[in-house]
């Protein structure tokens, strides 16, 4: 940035004696300057000077461009590294957040958080870097008019000081406005197409498409309007200030021709002037332009803040992870849980003891607590109060509770599925290249899939489309069954994981898991009591306590 800003101050200052001796080479010498100058080099003819000055000149200028240049791109390049250590960092302090903290979320927020507000922070951290380089540019501008004139870049600087210092007054607060109505337009934005492309089933046989359009169409309108004005705003003082620029340089050069009567004086001292006041100029736009810019992002760079400040559970640290060897015994203690601290606990007094190789039953109307004690046991969610222990360890102590996860399997009523194969569904979280193939066709066997996949033109390389479009619910629900047993684990949960499943299929199922190791141990949340019919122990819950 330094160099930058002297190349362009060496550049004007190298303009005063190329215009000179352009203007009047036979009277070079009658200024001291100049004279030393030739006298130094013992040049008999002044003319001689042309040459070197006009090489000098020409090197000055390709410097400057080249400096600023090299300035650009390595700008450019630190806020792109510099933006990609944030995206990833904001990723990463997101995914580790306890499991309260994403359901209390807002999916559309968070996406938005790391994609658009994350690009417009790298739009204001180069901008900020620009602002700088413009800055010393600016700065070592108004010190070449200087030592060329005090009154005139006294007169300059005080006309572009209170032309931009109004207009930063007057807009700041409108810049703050529109980056709050763009931010919210974007969180919006995200939140229409989330809700119309998730329920385009329901949309294409309602004709809804009118609905969500609209929605999407006034909050996109709205959005891209403030981005127009903050683009206005940002532009529009350089075309003012440029009028006010050449009406200064004429009055200057006007005054000039008038007082003096030496042209030899009066032409270098214009030129540069000129040439001093056109790099100026975008100089001093460039660091009001970059300041609006950074301005229009106050909201977005808020919000990548608040990531960045998100606190990482120290967990995170033991890695790699190990698993906990289940022999005996696993114990809850008067367990006592509530989503929100205000309200009434969802679960209280919680006491049940699970022995190595049970089958756990766990039933109970809807809002009973089912799933929330299975998140608890499974040490997603933490209880205000109570004991869990296996085998004398308390899971609830870090890095007992990580360790714990990495033991168990989970299968979910809702079953996630990526847009990749059907081997990758399956083996979720583990590279292509280390996936095991021949455990994941024992786990589809197991799964009841193995005949369904096999059926398929590509098998187990087949796409399965975004979220699983291409697949019945009931084959989507055994892909998380087999995805929960590649994982080998000796525990393991599902929660509602047959509600897909047809009755047959869901007997057949039942069957291979009754086969599994009797050292297996499960626990099984279902309505339909043929899902636990073969538990040896069964867990009824009503209203958040065990009857």
């Amino acid at each position: 940035m330094f160099f930058s800003a002297l190349s362009e101050s060496f550049t004007i200052a190298s303009l005063i004696p190329f215009i000179t001796v352009l203007a009047d080479p036979e009277n070079i010498t009658n200024i001291r300057f100049f004279k030393n100058i030739v006298d130094f080099f013992e040049v008999e003819n002044p003319k001689e000077l042309l040459l070197p000055l006009t090489i000098i000149f020409c090197l000055a200028i390709f410097i400057s461009g080249l400096i600023r240049i090299i300035n650009l791109a390595l700008s450019s390049k630190l806020s792109a590294l510099i933006g990609s250590d944030l995206s990833c960092e904001c990723y990463e302090k997101t995914l580790y957040q306890p499991y309260l903290t994403h359901i209390n979320r807002n999916t559309s927020k968070i996406i938005t958080s790391i994609t658009d507000y994350i690009g417009g922070t790298i739009t204001a951290l180069n901008a900020t870097l620009q602002m700088i380089t413009s800055f010393f540019i600016a700065l070592f501008l108004f010190s070449t008019l200087f030592a060329l004139n005090v009154k005139v870049a006294s007169t300059v600087i005080l006309i572009i000081s209170i032309f931009y210092s109004l207009i930063l007054i007057y807009l700041r607060k409108q810049f703050k406005l529109n980056s709050l109505i763009i931010s919210n337009s974007s969180k919006k934005q995200i939140k229409y197409l989330q809700e119309g492309l998730g329920a385009i089933r329901d949309v294409l046989l309602d004709s809804t498409q009118i609905f969500y359009l609209k929605k999407f169409k006034t909050t996109d309108i709205r959005k891209r309007l403030k981005q127009g004005e903050n683009q206005f705003l940002s532009a529009f003082p350089k075309f003012a200030l440029e009028s006010v620029g050449i009406v200064l340089i004429t009055i200057i050069s006007y005054r000039y021709s008038i007082q003096e009567n030496n042209s030899t004086e009066i032409i270098p001292f214009l030129g540069a002037l000129a040439l001093g006041s056109q790099k100026l100029l975008p100089a001093c736009q460039q660091v009001y332009l970059n300041w609006s810019t950074i301005k229009g992002y106050n909201y977005e760079i808020d919000g990548v803040i608040n990531l960045l400040k998100q606190k990482i559970e120290d967990q995170k640290e033991y890695i790699p992870i190990k698993k906990l060897n289940f022999q005996g015994s696993l114990e809850i203690r008067n367990v006592y849980f509530s989503y929100n601290k205000k309200s009434e606990f969802n679960l209280k007094k919680i006491n049940f003891k699970i022995d190595k190789g049970d089958r756990i039953g766990i039933i109970g109307k809807t809002g009973s607590g089912k799933s929330t004690l299975v998140d608890i046991v499974m040490g997603l969610l933490v209880p205000d109060s109570g004991e869990i222990y296996m085998d004398g360890i308390d899971l609830l102590k870090s890095p007992n509770n990580q360790y714990w996860r990495a033991s168990i399997a989970h299968v979910p009523q809702n079953i996630y599925l990526s847009d990749a194969s059907i081997k990758e569904n399956i083996a979720l979280g583990i590279s292509k290249k280390n996936i095991d193939d021949k455990l994941v066709r024992i786990c589809a066997e197991k799964a009841q899939l193995d005949q369904f996949i096999k059926n398929l033109s590509n098998g187990y390389e087949t796409f399965v489309g975004e979220r699983g479009v291409k697949l019945s619910g009931g084959q989507k629900q055994r892909i998380g069954i087999a995805r929960a047993l590649y994982k080998k684990s000796k525990i393991l949960f599902l929660d509602e994981a047959t509600s897909a499943l047809d009755n047959k299929t869901e007997k057949e199922f039942l069957k291979a898991i009754d086969n599994l190791s009797k050292e297996m141990t499960l626990i099984i949340v279902a309505h339909r009591l043929t899902t636990i019919e073969k538990c040896n122990k069964i867990i009824e819950l009503n209203k958040g306590e065990i009857i």
